[in-house]
């Protein structure tokens, strides 16, 4: 129950960072997000989506090594929250199971 107790206050005092910066009445030395685009690929063709229509460039996946560097980079400087997606679909990434574990492991949360 203390793990969940000090999650819950670590949690209150990001998000109250969150609003703070994003209203510009503070600033940090680090991003308290990220947003990692695994892959630039996707299985889907929506019509709606800018993507599919407008983009021809070569599609790839990230390094698993230059993740766990993002990663531990990230955690060593105080990021709190990262997400998984971008253009892509992270879950298409041949080493997504293995990236989440890393990130819940090695976050500062």
């Amino acid at each position: 129950m203390e793990t969940l107790k000090n999650w819950d206050t670590e949690y209150s005092e990001y998000r109250y960072l969150w609003n703070l910066t994003a209203e510009r009445k503070r600033m940090t030395e680090v991003p308290l997000h990220l947003d990692i685009e695994l892959t630039n690929h996707c299985n889907l063709r929506c019509s709606m989506c800018w993507q599919a229509k407008y983009l021809s460039y070569p599609k790839g996946y990230m390094d698993y090594n230059l993740f766990k560097k993002i990663i531990d980079d990230g955690s060593t400087n105080g990021v709190k929250a990262i997400k998984l997606q971008s253009r892509g679909e992270s879950m298409l990434h041949p080493k997504i199971i293995d990236s989440i574990a890393y990130a819940k492991k090695n976050m500062a949360l």
